[in-house]
């Protein structure tokens, strides 16, 4: 049931948003892109079944920005007590950021997003250090739906000009990549993962292109998956990760195949 309810949240989503933005006439060719500029946005806790992080670690910690940190996975347990903690949470990531070694999902893709375009050989890649708050992001509790994480990460990933602030990257690069995911959501023995993807410009904060790309495979059972200090979940997710990565910068022409 769980499972159903997971891949109907997913369908829902992805019908709501428009898969690319058609490339207007005025972008830069891609072969004319040496500079870029990658931007992480905060990810939901990775929705979990009811028990699994008690059960892998009786003394998990609760952040105050919501949900059980498990191994440095931020977690949100579809259970009363976890929702209770979520729904009395601070609105800072940047307070959850100094609380404690979180493992933050969108900055291992940006991580990845950077090692796939060196690769490629451009002139400058950076990662902007700082994990970007959702714009809009008010409720970072738990909720039947999750459209309190889903309708700002929509109005994201539509909006034009972007709203996310990019103080903390050099002036002079010339396109900026902005991630971000939804549908982070693991279910014994699988996971749902959608990875988003924005190009913009740097100078004038126009949305230039977008993609989605969305995976559901296999993790493993929580015995497997989140032994040794989570450390199958995170390379299972850094590989499909990276592979749903690759497939956006393809479609974006950033990368050949």
């Amino acid at each position: 049931m769980k499972d159903t309810i997971a891949l109907i949240t997913a369908l829902l989503f992805s019908l709501s948003i428009s898969v690319m933005s058609v490339a207007r006439a005025d972008e830069p060719e891609m072969n004319e892109i040496d500079r870029l500029a990658i931007v992480a946005l905060e990810a939901p806790p990775l929705n979990i079944p009811p028990g699994i992080a008690v059960t892998m670690n009786p003394n998990a910690t609760f952040g105050s920005a919501g949900g059980a940190i498990l191994f440095g996975i931020l977690l949100m347990a579809e259970a009363p007590e976890a929702a209770e903690r979520a729904g009395a949470a601070s609105n800072s990531i940047e307070e959850l950021l100094s609380e404690t070694d979180v493992w933050l999902p969108t900055k291992v893709l940006a991580e990845e997003v950077h090692a796939q375009l060196a690769e490629a050989q451009y002139e400058y890649v950076v990662v902007d250090p700082m994990v970007h708050p959702i714009p809009g992001l008010e409720n970072r509790s738990y909720t039947y739906l999750m459209e309190n994480w889903f309708r700002p990460i929509r109005s994201w990933y539509r909006s034009n000009p972007s709203e996310v602030n990019y103080m903390g990257i050099p002036e002079d690069v010339d396109l900026v990549i902005e991630i971000g995911v939804s549908n982070y959501s693991y279910m014994n023995p699988k996971m749902n993962l959608q990875v988003h993807m924005r190009l913009v410009d740097p100078k004038t904060k126009e949305l230039l292109r977008k993609t989605r790309k969305w995976k559901y495979f296999k993790m493993g059972k929580p015995e497997e998956a989140f032994a040794n200090e989570g450390e199958l979940f995170k390379e299972t997710f850094t590989y499909w990760g990276g592979q749903l990565i690759n497939a956006e910068l393809v479609k974006m022409k950033l990368v050949q195949k």
